[in-house]
């Protein structure tokens, strides 16, 4: 399966589309710790808890059941997930952060490349819950990334207009 996603310049909804057909959306609100998920008529929670080391526990929306937690690396490069005892790696493929893998076992289960309003992913898997934390997981990393660069930037501007 290939899917595409974009994202509107302001917007906190990934659409995502199989061949052009719109097949699921991501929504990221930028100050809520609770996202939400559906790809091909299966919808997620994503529930992120904690502060300097965050986890986050995915929900089957439908039976409200914990199906899987995703634990971060302090590097801002790598994300663990769990679902059925069966762990899975996301991780970063090149220096710039521009193409990202979701493995299991060594064997990538997702691959993607990026653009700076959406994305391309092949997925070697049909399971909804996989392809949609791996796009979850991207989506949390750019977050953090922007974050940074806010926390870093304003005061160097601040001290500049003095």
């Amino acid at each position: 399966m290939k899917l595409n996603w974009k994202k509107a310049t302001f917007s906190n909804t990934y659409k995502l589309y199989d061949n052009g057909r719109e097949v699921g959306e991501l929504v990221d609100k930028t100050f809520s710790s609770i996202s939400t998920g559906s790809l091909l008529n299966k919808k997620f929670r994503f529930e992120t808890k904690g502060f300097l080391k965050q986890t986050t526990d995915v929900f089957d929306v439908e039976t409200n059941k914990k199906v899987g937690n995703i634990t971060y690396n302090g590097f801002c490069s790598k994300a663990t997930a769990t679902f059925n005892n069966e762990t899975f790696v996301w991780k970063y493929e090149n220096i710039w952060n521009s193409k990202w893998s979701f493995n299991q076992k060594e064997k990538a289960l997702v691959t993607a490349t990026l653009s700076s309003k959406g994305g391309t992913a092949v997925s070697r898997t049909e399971e909804a819950v996989y392809l949609i934390t791996a796009l979850f997981i991207n989506n949390y990393y750019k977050k953090l990334a922007l974050a940074a660069m806010i926390a870093i930037f304003i005061p160097i501007w601040m001290a500049s207009i003095n």
